[in-house]
């Protein structure tokens, strides 16, 4: 393994134990409101409910560390950094999400609290949300261990190593849909998602290396060896169907700059995630890819995804609005 590797290696561990040495909190109450009014604290993390592939960053102070999916850490309640952290040794990656402030769409309901009807007013609820994301990476060190190890697949021994910067952009937009406005733990939220991603590779050497011959890799990973250019769309869904299940799914395809016939490529991915506690939630799922390549024999791939997540940070506090999320 190269230095770089190394470094890259333990520049991950460093984020990961700084991540993990953050401070947890729970959810705060008043108690000089009568239960009914919201004394009593709530049980689950909404933040837990808002995929990485939504709009809506976790909250000033909120993060997760997990093996596969993203892990992320929110620096204010509009900006968010998150990275992949199993793959940062051979594809460093870093990606800043931020929130616009404008709120596009709001919804105000008249709800009835009290027997008279006069203890609360208007409630006013953010249903839309809308994000940029700025996604880097870089391939070169993933490349050289594969090259050094004799992964030929991949890469071979008299394969010059490309040096590209992959820079992307996403636009994303969220619409939360949930039961009711109260404080249960039963509310069952629904989230829809939409995006609209562009990536280019930003070539400073090139290289020899031939398009990698595997689903997924193959999908987005032109952009990670030459001067070329990936369109991503994006469909996603997360529900929260019972107080411990949600099912997360989504829809992706991607049109591919370098190639003439055939262009275009489709994901499928479905997750079932089981907060198993306050911090801590586990997922099984799957993921299909479906496309045509030269080098790849088979139309269509299928893997599965297991992945442990690590909530930690506060959730946010209802002082200002109760309904606020």
């Amino acid at each position: 393994m190269t230095h770089t590797t190394h470094t890259s290696f333990f520049a991950s561990l460093l984020l990961l134990l700084a991540l993990l040495a953050a401070p947890t909190s729970r959810a705060q109450f008043n108690p000089n409101l009568d239960a009914w009014k919201g004394q009593k604290a709530a049980t689950i993390r909404t933040d837990q409910l808002w995929h990485p592939e939504t709009a809506k960053p976790s909250g000033k102070g909120n993060g997760n560390i997990s093996l596969v999916t993203a892990s992320r850490y929110c620096l204010t309640d509009n900006i968010e950094l998150s990275s992949y952290l199993a793959a940062f040794p051979f594809q460093p990656n870093i990606a800043v999400k931020w929130k616009w402030n404008k709120r596009l769409l709001t919804i105000s309901k008249q709800k009835e609290f009290g027997r008279n009807n006069t203890d609360f007013g208007k409630q006013e609820n953010e249903n839309w949300f809308f994000a940029s994301k700025l996604n880097l990476g870089n391939a070169f060190t993933g490349l050289k261990f594969a090259q050094q190890q004799g992964f030929d697949d991949y890469v071979t021994s008299n394969d010059t190593l490309p040096l590209v910067l992959e820079v992307g952009h996403e636009f994303i937009a969220s619409r939360v849909f949930f039961r009711d406005r109260n404080c249960s733990d039963g509310s069952q939220w629904l989230i829809l998602s939409a995006s609209l991603g562009t990536y280019w590779g930003i070539e400073f050497k090139e290289g020899s290396v031939a398009p990698l011959p595997y689903h997924f890799l193959a999908n987005r990973g032109h952009v990670l060896l030459q001067n070329q250019f990936l369109l991503a769309l994006k469909l996603w869904a997360d529900w929260q169907f019972r107080k411990t299940l949600l099912l997360h799914g989504g829809i992706r395809t991607h049109r591919r700059s370098n190639i003439s016939s055939k262009p275009w490529s489709l994901e499928l991915q479905a997750e079932l995630e089981w907060l198993a506690s306050h911090d801590l939630s586990l997922r099984l799922g799957t993921a299909i890819s479906l496309a045509k390549y030269e080098r790849v024999k088979n139309w269509a791939a299928i893997i599965p995804i297991f992945d442990l997540t690590y909530y930690f940070g506060k959730q946010k506090n209802k002082e200002n609005k109760l309904f606020e999320f």
